[in-house]
């Protein structure tokens, strides 16, 4: 997924194409699809960095650095595949018409709304599984097209490093900032995430053990219901069991007593000759 991205953006920059921006997300789009399942869509060590830092176990600090080194030998990879098929290569990473400051701004801000909305719309409980790619690449559109005439609009350190790796080697060093930058643009969306979507950090009713609060939560319904306090389910089909016999058994008391209701307003009827409202 890394080495197609990187590669459509190569290409794109380097035969000029006058649509480059919207080639480079639909490239993004189209893994993320293919490959979200496979990978969680990992393309980009900002985002990935976003993940780890939001802490909710949806990658750990030691998958996150695997994803990162395989993302930057894609960027490699896919850098020595473009500048072969286009015979040219880049001249420096940042161009020469925009300053440092210029740069650090533009992509510090668009690259942390990139992993932002990544985390936003593929990481959330009920995320948005058939439009997340679109946001997602939408997004590259949108920045390329924002920001491509001050950095560059890479928003990715495997996209820098092959751009960088790819030119003068003299200024491959420019790498080394644009990294920074946008590895803290990541932690910075993950600290966005956490102030726009407090629901996602909440503690679940659930803890370490699902299946052992499931029987002790059957066992507790039988008990009541039985009045037996020895009552202790073995295995979450038993425990399955019993809670489904405890709410049947829950369901006929409350019937009973909604017919005992139903008798006494009969009978509080007929005693005043007229229908009387039931208030109990």
């Amino acid at each position: 997924g890394t080495y197609m991205l990187v590669l459509t953006v190569g290409l794109n920059v380097l035969t000029k194409s006058v649509a480059g921006a919207f080639s480079i997300s639909a490239s993004l789009m189209c893994m993320i699809y293919a490959l979200g399942t496979v990978s969680g869509a990992h393309f980009n060590p900002a985002v990935t960095v976003a993940v780890v830092a939001s802490r909710r176990g949806k990658c750990s600090p030691e998958e996150g650095a695997k994803y990162i080194v395989v993302q930057l030998a894609a960027g490699l990879l896919a850098a020595r595949t473009y500048c072969l098929l286009t015979g040219d290569t880049f001249d420096t990473l940042k161009p020469a018409s925009s300053s440092w400051g210029q740069v650090f701004i533009a992509e510090l801000i668009w690259t942390a709304v990139l992993a932002f909305i990544v985390l936003s719309v593929a990481t959330v409980q009920s995320s948005l599984s058939e439009y997340f790619g679109l946001a997602i690449g939408l997004c590259v559109t949108v920045g390329g097209c924002a920001i491509g005439g001050i950095s560059g609009g890479s928003l990715n350190p495997a996209v820098s490093l092959g751009i960088a790796s790819s030119g003068d080697l003299r200024a491959v060093w420019h790498f080394i900032p644009y990294a920074f930058i946008e590895l803290s643009a990541g932690a910075m969306a993950a600290g966005l995430f956490y102030v726009t979507q407090p629901s996602e950090f909440q503690t679940e009713w659930m803890g370490e053990d699902p299946a052992a609060e499931v029987e002790e939560g059957a066992g507790v319904l039988m008990r009541d219901v039985s009045g037996r306090d020895d009552f202790a389910p073995e295995g979450p089909e038993a425990a399955f069991k019993a809670a489904t016999l405890g709410l049947s058994k829950v369901k006929e008391a409350s019937f009973d007593i909604e017919e005992r209701s139903i008798q006494k307003c009969t009978k509080k009827s007929k005693s005043l000759g007229r229908c009387v409202p039931c208030l109990f």
